[in-house]
């Protein structure tokens, strides 16, 4: 039989829809997924302050909780930042490889690490800067 173009794309997609079926997915993976989103906070910021470390040198512009703690403490803000960076990183791991079956892991780590993003940017600028001012 001879495949057209057209007959490529259409057994590409059911196959596809194959592979995307439900499967059952429990309530506690559901709970375990949701509470590891919090977790991808910490890795987030851990990477954003490295990052904005490695560029600008000193982090005293960087205005996050964890760095505020650490400067009361006279701590390195890294003291706080990455146990809790590894520990994100562990749990989201953990949530991955474990609970959330195969099918869904691309679209996990996608939507999770898009979100941490976006939150991060809406946060800090837009609804942080209005609810909690900043001298």
């Amino acid at each position: 039989m001879y495949y057209t173009e057209h007959n490529r794309v259409c057994l590409f997609a059911k196959k596809a829809q194959k592979n995307i079926a439900p499967q059952h997915f429990s309530l506690k993976q559901w709970i375990a997924v949701f509470l590891s989103l919090f977790w991808l906070r910490w890795l987030l910021l851990l990477i954003v302050y490295i990052i904005f470390i490695g560029f600008n040198k000193k982090d005293t512009s960087l205005i996050i909780n964890e760095t505020n703690i650490a400067y009361t403490f006279n701590i390195s803000p890294l003291f706080i930042l990455v146990p809790l960076g590894l520990a994100g990183t562990l749990i989201c791991c953990i949530t991955v490889f474990i609970f959330l079956p195969k099918v869904y892991r691309s679209m996990f780590l996608v939507a999770g690490i898009t979100g941490s993003i976006v939150t991060l940017l809406l946060w800090f600028k837009l609804v942080g800067t209005l609810l909690l001012p900043h001298e």
